[in-house]
């Protein structure tokens, strides 16, 4: 391509967007992908309405469809996007499903006659989408989001592009923990499981629901597309439910115990500041050594490091490396234990999220020449012993924000 293929989907989309609701430029576009490229009308609606992500599409289907725009819009984006080597190799193609051979064989364990689970990894998943059998079933899946444009709307899949990007940039770490994709496999398909070699046997079928895990699937498709020897292993579930049992199951996944957004972030441990929360615990010459934990009587864990992680890494823009954790961790050490040998009450004390937030932000603040046994110790302790002064609107959650640091210093000027 002439230019990034991610500035390509993004005009799409817009295009799209535009065209969604205008039956005539619609109807116009699904004849063209049909005529011309042999792409079904109903794939065509699902692109136009975001049910098929753009970018979890091969580079025929794109040029087919921005060829296709051109026409019904009058315009000649395709030699702006594409080389002519490219529209003279897409030009004429059409539209071929790969045939994926069967029976398809996977090794599972069979959990009832309804469910089993296995192991698979991408290039699997990859062959199963490039031969089409993979799809969202809007019925039978999370609620859509709905899009109102005047007195029309229509529906389209709800995704979070931050976790997509999360997950894929975990998968390039090799830090992500492989977890469960569902599968299920339609009523009209055939199947049998063979118990002595523990593998389910699918004899013939249109194609599998993706009932769970859709943002892993979009993470896997789009860094395929960008990396296409990307492989990673993952756990499969396959099911064959109804679409009652479908949304059932959904539901049942979603009443997972939910922790607090703040206790979920500390079990990160890509996360800079929980590594130094981690190794300051562990720090044998701190003098609150193994009082910092997520059940502590004395320093919560996950507010330490949301503080750290807010102060030092966001604010300082502290680069996340080896050095800098360690860095910051000695720093803290050192300070803590100046302002805890200054005031020896504060060893022995349950400490509240406004004293952390006012004791690591002064840390920060007071970060040269640091001498606790001087006005430093003085100005910590006595901003310690006036966090009832501090707004309560301000600090009505326990997220660490800029208007938190404006408040203590709006304090420690009365």
């Amino acid at each position: 391509m002439l230019k990034p293929r991610e500035e390509l989907t993004t005009y799409l989309r817009k295009k799209c967007n535009s065209i969604v609701l205008v039956k005539r430029e619609f109807v116009e576009l699904s004849r063209i992908m049909l005529e011309e490229h042999n792409i079904p009308t109903s794939m065509t609606s699902d692109l136009v309405n975001d049910r098929i992500v753009l970018n979890d599409t091969t580079d025929f289907i794109l040029f087919a469809l921005t060829k296709s725009l051109d026409e019904v819009l009058k315009v000649n984006k395709t030699k702006e996007f594409f080389t002519d080597l490219e529209i003279s190799g897409y030009i004429n193609m059409k539209l071929e499903t790969p045939k994926f051979e069967f029976p398809i064989e996977i090794k599972c364990i069979r959990v009832d006659a309804t469910q089993y689970i296995g192991a698979t990894d991408v290039k699997f998943l990859m062959q199963l989408r490039n031969a089409g059998l993979i799809s969202y079933n809007a019925n039978a899946q999370r609620t859509m989001q709905r899009v109102v444009r005047g007195e029309k709307s229509y529906y389209k899949i709800a995704l979070n592009k931050k976790a997509i990007a999360q997950i894929r940039e975990s998968f390039r770490s090799e830090t992500y923990i492989p977890n469960t994709i569902t599968l299920n496999i339609p009523e009209d398909s055939t199947f049998h499981y063979n118990a002595i070699s523990n593998t389910l046997v699918i004899e013939s079928l249109d194609h599998f629901d993706i009932s769970d895990g859709y943002h892993r699937y979009m993470a896997m498709c789009q860094e395929v597309d960008s990396n296409p020897d990307f492989n990673y292993q993952m756990e499969l579930r396959l099911i064959s439910f109804d679409e009652n049992r479908v949304k059932q199951f959904i539901f049942q996944e979603d009443q997972k115990t939910q922790m607090k957004r703040i206790d979920s972030a500390s079990m990160n441990m890509n996360n800079p500041a929980n590594l130094v929360c981690e190794r300051l615990n562990k720090d044998i010459m701190f003098n609150l050594k193994g009082k910092v934990t997520r059940n502590s009587d004395y320093i919560d864990f996950a507010e330490l490091a949301s503080i750290i992680d807010f102060i030092y890494f966001k604010t300082l823009k502290r680069e996340n490396t080896t050095a800098s954790i360690i860095e910051i961790e000695k720093e803290l050490c050192k300070k803590f234990n100046y302002l805890t040998e200054y005031d020896t009450s504060l060893l022995e004390k349950r400490y509240s999220f406004k004293e952390l937030i006012i004791i690591i932000y002064m840390f920060s603040k007071l970060a040269n020449g640091y001498d606790a046994s001087t006005k430093a110790g003085e100005i910590i302790t006595g901003l310690i012993n006036r966090t009832d002064e501090l707004d309560k609107r301000v600090f009505a959650t326990k997220q660490p924000k800029k208007s938190m640091l404006n408040n203590i210093d709006k304090l420690r000027k009365i």
